[in-house]
């Protein structure tokens, strides 16, 4: 009797730990910007790229991000957006990012004046792939250069 208990248990937990069954987009901060600046929080606009190597479409369902800049956390952002990522193509989202002035202190003076800032994207997107929402852990190091023009 309990080798039946585990069995049901063991499929049960098989069937929740389903893998994603194609390639998983590859995300990139490709422009960061300053949007509002407030006494005690900043906001910020990442604009990140999902590229699909997939000979399918993929349907993007939002996500939901954790940003660092220069190994400081910078704040979490959530995005609802649902767009096609097209077959063996890209396409990108604008995600408000919003941080306490008091967490960050005096390190915005030293992420502002940077040219080029070490970035981790931390968290998860969702996918729909029909008709079946897959959660995707996302973890993305990278480097982002500023504009000279800002």
């Amino acid at each position: 009797m309990k080798k039946h208990h585990v069995m049901i248990i063991l499929c049960v937990f098989a069937a929740s730990c389903v893998r994603f069954p194609m390639e998983v987009p590859e995300i990139t901060v490709v422009h960061l910007s300053i949007k509002e600046v407030k006494l005690l929080e900043t906001s910020f606009i990442f604009t990140i790229r999902l590229d699909n190597e997939n000979p399918v479409p993929l349907f993007y369902e939002g996500g939901v991000y954790h940003f660092y800049l220069g190994g400081v956390r910078v704040g979490k952002g959530l995005s609802d957006s649902r767009f096609e990522i097209p077959r063996l193509g890209s396409a990108t989202d604008e995600v408000i990012v919003r941080s306490s002035n008091v967490n960050l202190g005096f390190k915005i003076k030293n992420l502002i004046d940077a040219k080029t800032l070490d970035y981790r994207l931390e968290g998860k997107v969702y996918i729909d792939l029909e008709g079946r929402i897959y959660e995707i852990g996302v973890v993305k190091d990278g480097v982002y250069f500023f504009e000279e023009s800002r």
